[in-house]
C-alpha cells in the first residue's frame, strides 16, 4: 500500500520546513526576569483618560520575549460595593475593544524595556476632582507567566472612576509594545 509511504514522506518534509529559529527559540520573559516601574502620566488631547505606561525591564543576562497583555489589579481600601482589588480589562491601542493584529512579539535584549499603556478615567464632580478610590499597589503578571510582580500607584494624588463593565471602563490596560 502506498499511503503509508506517502505520509512518511509527507511528514518529513513538514519536518525539513519548519524554520531553524523553532529549535532554538527565544525563552518567554518570566516574572523572575524582569523588573516593572510605572511611567510619567500624560492626558492626550481633549480626552478624558489620563494614561501611563507600565514599564517593564529585562533584569536577566538573556534575551526573552514578551506578547500580549500583563495581567493588572488595583489594590487599595475597600470601596463597597467593589472591594479591594480592580482588575483591569483589556483594550486596544486605540482604547476600543483588542484587535486582531495589534497583539505583536517584543523582543528584550538584557536591559531592554517594553510597556503596556494603562488609562484610566480620573473621578470629577461639581468642584473638580473628588476624592474617590485611589489604589496603593499594582499588581502586574507578566503575559504566559503565573507569577506576580508588583509596583506602587502612581507618585501624583490621583484617584479613580471605579467601573467594570460597559462600553467605557473606568480603567484598561493596552497590549505590550516597545518602549523608547
Amino acid at each position: 500500500m502506498r499511503l503509508p509511504t506517502y505520509a512518511a514522506a509527507m511528514a518529513m518534509v513538514v519536518t525539513f520546513s519548519l524554520p531553524a529559529a523553532t529549535a532554538t527559540a527565544t525563552p518567554w520573559c518570566g516574572a523572575e526576569s524582569l523588573s516593572v516601574k510605572t511611567g510619567e502620566p500624560i492626558s492626550p488631547g481633549q480626552q478624558p483618560y489620563i494614561h501611563f505606561g507600565l514599564i517593564f525591564t529585562n533584569i536577566s543576562g538573556q534575551t526573552c520575549v514578551m506578547q500580549g497583555y500583563p495581567g493588572v489589579d488595583l489594590v487599595g481600601p475597600d470601596y463597597p460595593p467593589f472591594g479591594t482589588t480592580f482588575s483591569l480589562p483589556r483594550g486596544s491601542r486605540d482604547g476600543g475593544a483588542p484587535q486582531p493584529g495589534e497583539v505583536q512579539p517584543v523582543v528584550l535584549a538584557p536591559g531592554e524595556q517594553a510597556q503596556s499603556l494603562i488609562g484610566f478615567l480620573p473621578k470629577y464632580g461639581p468642584n473638580g476632582e473628588e476624592p474617590a478610590w485611589k489604589p496603593a499597589t499594582i499588581i502586574v503578571t507578566p503575559p504566559d507567566s503565573t507569577t506576580q510582580l508588583q509596583t506602587a500607584w502612581l507618585p501624583y494624588d490621583f484617584s479613580l472612576l471605579r467601573e467594570g463593565d460597559g462600553t467605557m471602563p473606568g480603567a484598561i490596560v493596552r497590549p505590550l509594545m516597545p518602549y523608547s
